[in-house]
This record gives structure tokens, sequence and C-alpha cells, in this order.
């Protein structure tokens, strides 16, 4: 499964250097300034926005992940949902990530914002793993 995360982040990065995929991930702190309801906003780029969380049990070491993509007037587009033995916090973060980025690419939008809280996985999507 690491291996599967780590390939896809550079997939991605390179994609995305490319100019091929319009992608945007934000650090969720930067938005959250701006947010002064504290929850989730609509995209202010005009683009689809995938809205995601996951839940750790430590009990039966298994992690539930899930999401949806909303448009731009906040309307549920479409949604997701696994559940994973990964317990490792980031890896879990980057597999909801991953899954929701393929969902919308599979459905065919081309303009996507992601918001994550993950500062580690924001910082390696925007600027690779080197």
């Amino acid at each position: 499964m690491w291996f599967e995360i780590v390939d896809f982040l550079k997939l991605f990065g390179s994609r995305l250097s490319q100019g091929s995929l319009n992608t945007k991930v934000l650090p969720q702190a930067w938005t959250a300034r701006s947010n002064l309801r504290g929850w989730w906003q609509l995209s202010n780029t005009g683009w689809a926005k995938i809205n995601m969380d996951r839940s750790i049990s430590r009990v039966n070491s298994r992690a539930a992940l899930g999401g949806a993509i909303i448009g731009l007037y906040g309307g549920w587009l479409v949604g997701f949902g696994t559940v994973t033995g990964l317990t490792d916090i980031f890896q879990v973060e980057a597999k909801v990530m991953i899954e929701g980025l393929k969902l919308a690419w599979a459905r065919g939008f081309q303009q996507v914002e992601v918001e994550s809280d993950n500062a580690l996985l924001v910082d390696i999507l925007q600027n690779g793993l080197e």
C-alpha cells in the first residue's frame, strides 16, 4: 500500500509540474482563517471540490475513509467510501486523498480543489518528494 501512495504522489507531482492537471491542494489552515463559521466552505475558484474525512479505530486497526465531490454551487456530485487496514495517519490521509482524486479524474472533472489539514501531505503534493 505504501508503494502505491509513493507512486501516486510521484505521478501526481510530475503531471502537476507538466501542467496536464488542474488541481489545487490547499492547506486547510490557510482557508480556515477566512472561515468564521468553522466548517467546510464552497470552493471560491469555480472548481469542483473534494471534501474528505477519515476515522481510525485503534481497537481493530482499521480506518474508514470517505468523501464527496461538491460542485460549484454546493451540490453533491458523487461520493466515495472504503475501509482499509491502514492505521498510520499520513498513509490514511494520503489514501483518502488518492481515492478522491482518482474518482474526480475518472468522472471527468478537470479542475479540482482539495483541502487537507496534513501539512506534510500538502507539502509533498505541492513540492514533490525530493
